[in-house]
């Protein structure tokens, strides 16, 4: 009896150490506290009474199956005595248990104990003691307040053999010391950071290409994706998932967030970045470390785990012609060095002024001829050049920015179609992007609708009608030739392709929608322009090229009608029209000056008008249009010019009593040139607005 004795205080002692273990050196244990209510069965109800019991009991989880455990015990319970006899037991026992979770805050269990019990029993007024093997077995609820604590309520039977059997009621708490070392774990607000907990995995992590060229593009565009899993049995809630390349970031990304991801479920993700412009630093390929984070809530308690990765980014100049609107990006109209260039030969074109020729068309042609001048060459670039790179479009093709090109003055075709884009777009004019198979070039807006286009131009099948636009199709490699060849190249292509379905055209406007422009950081070195007299000279010439083309059928007919004609002075004046018309006033004065050799002809003498106050010669233009009034005092013509030139002298009077007239004889006429009836700089900004003060009605008797 006093071996047994010894054996059962050995059991006892180490189950009362293991359960005393602290949270550090066991962090999965549990600790719950069980009172209940004791009822004999059997053969013992009729000897024992009711009675009470408490029971500590240490759980530890199995890992890697969580809803297993290995627990012990140590309990001691006590039978009411009647007045002959009583019995009481301290036991010790060890055995597992199963936790089945339903939900975040139920859950229901099973378990089973075997030891040794220690028992005292009392017969007779007299105590005895002694022990023998103990088994008990249970199951019940627990209901979770929080990770670290819950109460419960359970159903026990317990056996010790030829002592005693009955069930029990429980009712109890439980603390998990592991989840309370987390939540005290948790940092505070002043430092925000959380434990990391491992609960969730990151799979199937991909990255596609990265591009530094299309920074801005990867703030809502994936950059990669990935698998979240939740592999626990338990729901995880609050997930929020964040990308980082802290070399090219300045804070994380947040890619996603999900309100719970149920226990074993997994969510799909896609990955996104917004980066800074350092990332424009790269000029060859690397590798860099990204970062992805996720927090969470399990069981109350918020989480951050990292997972790292590398990511391998292209270098600056890099793109793939999957999508041939990318080449936006590299249209930097804003770039320095651009607007240096631009602004230079806007100010060559300005200061020549007076041509009769849509302004988008010259600012064009002042360009071509300035990059020509500037010595701008076409090269093909052997290791990527864009006929094969087209063809294979996942392949990455080095394309130059165009400060770049303008430092190299060399490129192939999709460097100088993006520098003469860049270029134009920095003046205001709209661009786009014309691809053939194996070939890439340019297109810009001139302001023109169609039908207009198609009456005042010569060959409209050179341009190219969109959505009620007018586009001048430009083959830029031709820098060899004269912007004319280059326009004509460039509308054959887009006939050739066009008509095959083989031309693609892609407005800058639109693909900036997707792939923003981005400049280059850091300073360039200052750029040799082109001698401004050259670029006019130039300019000038290719105006005239263009005139001559324009007008030359016109004029052999008209020549031809005059020396035939019986009344000599109205082609003569037609003539003059049609050189004025263009800005070509010193052809247009001598046609104009021949028809009132033949008589004093009405609208020759208005058109002669009209050029010396386009020139702003208004004593010359005063003459004429009061010789004009003489002749046809009534004619609205003739009215509007007179209020028109004096105006500009400031002979306010005259102005208010002519224009009054004209309101009388054609009010829709004095509608559209109202500035006539103001004064001082209310009538200049009236005028500039409304772009009527330099308008003037040519007139061409029919």
């Amino acid at each position: 009896m006093k071996k047994s004795l010894r054996f059962g205080e050995f059991l006892f002692l180490f189950i009362l150490i293991i359960a005393s273990l602290p949270a550090q050196e066991a962090p999965g244990f549990a600790l719950s506290l069980n009172p209940g209510v004791e009822l004999p069965v059997g053969r013992f109800s009729s000897i024992y009474g009711t009675g009470g019991s408490a029971a500590l009991r240490a759980a530890y989880p199995i890992p890697g199956l969580t809803i297993l455990s290995v627990i012990g015990e140590i309990g001691y319970a006590v039978n009411a005595y009647n007045a002959e006899t009583g019995f009481s037991s301290l036991d010790g026992s060890a055995g597992a248990a199963v936790t089945l979770p339903l939900g975040a805050a139920f859950s229901l269990g099973a378990y089973g104990l075997g030891g040794y019990g220690l028992s005292f029993l009392k017969i007779g007024g007299e105590t005895m003691y002694g022990g023998g093997p103990y088994v008990r077995v249970g199951g019940g609820a627990a209901f979770h307040f929080s990770p670290s604590f819950s109460v419960g309520a359970e159903v026990s039977y317990r056996l010790l053999p030829q002592l005693y059997n009955g069930i029990g009621f429980h009712l109890g708490a439980q603390v998990d010391l592991a989840a309370v070392k987390r939540s005290s774990a948790q940092i505070s607000p002043l430092t925000g950071d959380s434990p990391a907990g491992n609960f969730l995995d990151v799979k199937n992590l991909k990255f596609g290409q990265v591009f530094p060229v299309f920074y801005s593009y990867y703030d809502d565009h994936s950059i990669g994706s990935a698998t979240v899993v939740n592999p626990q049995d338990k729901p995880i809630r609050d997930v929020r998932i964040s990308f980082n390349v802290k070399q090219f970031m300045a804070a994380p990304k947040v890619c996603a967030s999900f309100g719970v991801v149920d226990a074993g479920s997994e969510k799909a993700i896609d990955l996104f970045a917004l980066f800074n412009d350092s990332i424009l630093s790269i000029t060859e390929g690397t590798k860099v470390a990204a970062e992805i984070s996720l927090e969470y809530s399990l069981e109350g308690v918020r989480y951050k785990d990292t997972v790292a990765h590398s990511l391998e980014m292209e270098h600056r100049n890099a793109l793939t012609w999957d999508d041939d609107s990318k080449a936006a990006a590299f249209i930097t109209a804003k770039d320095p060095q651009v607007l240096l260039f631009a602004k230079n030969t806007a100010g060559v074109v300005n200061a020549a002024g007076g041509y009769a020729v849509p302004a988008p068309l010259v600012m064009a042609m002042g360009l071509h001829e300035s990059l020509r001048l500037y010595g701008l060459t076409y090269v093909i670039d052997p290791s990527t050049p864009y006929a094969n790179l087209s063809e294979n479009q996942l392949q990455v093709d080095y394309l130059q920015f165009p400060r770049e090109t303008l430092e190299y003055r060399a490129g192939d075709c999709d460097d100088l179609s993006i520098l003469f884009n860049a270029l134009l777009e920095s003046v205001g004019i709209e661009t786009a992007f014309i691809t053939v198979p194996g070939h890439i070039f340019v297109a810009f807006s001139i302001g023109i609708e169609p039908d207009e286009v198609r009456k005042s131009f010569l060959k409209a099948d050179e341009f190219i009608f969109r959505e009620n636009t007018s586009w001048i199709p430009v083959e830029i490699t031709a820098l060899g030739s004269n912007f004319l060849e280059a326009w004509q190249e460039g509308a054959k292509q887009w006939r050739e392709h066009s008509g095959r379905d083989q031309a693609g055209f892609f407005s800058v406007h639109e693909a900036w929608d997707t792939y923003k422009p981005v400049g280059l950081p850091g300073e360039r070195p200052a750029m040799s322009m082109p001698a401004r007299e050259a670029v006019a000279a130039a300019l000038d010439a290719q105006i005239n090229r263009f005139i001559d083309r324009e007008i030359y059928p016109q004029v052999a007919q008209l020549q031809e009608a005059m020396s035939k004609a019986n009344d000599p002075a109205k082609y003569a004046n037609k003539l003059g029209v049609l050189y004025a018309k263009y800005g070509l006033f010193e052809k247009a004065v001598p046609q104009l000056s021949k028809a009132l050799e033949y008589e004093e002809y009405l609208p020759a003498l208005i058109n002669l008008g009209n050029i010396s106050f386009l020139r702003e010669r208004m004593t010359d233009a005063k003459g004429y249009y009061e010789r004009a009034l003489v002749l046809a005092p009534d004619n609205p013509k003739v009215l509007l010019s007179v209020a028109k030139v004096h105006h500009e002298l400031e002979n306010y009077g005259m102005v208010r009593q002519v224009y009054a007239q004209l309101q009388k004889i054609d009010e829709s006429l004095a509608v559209q040139f109202a500035y006539l009836d103001l004064r001082g700089d209310e009538a200049s900004r009236a005028a500039e607005v409304s772009g009527m003060k330099n308008k003037v009605l040519w007139d061409e008797e029919e």
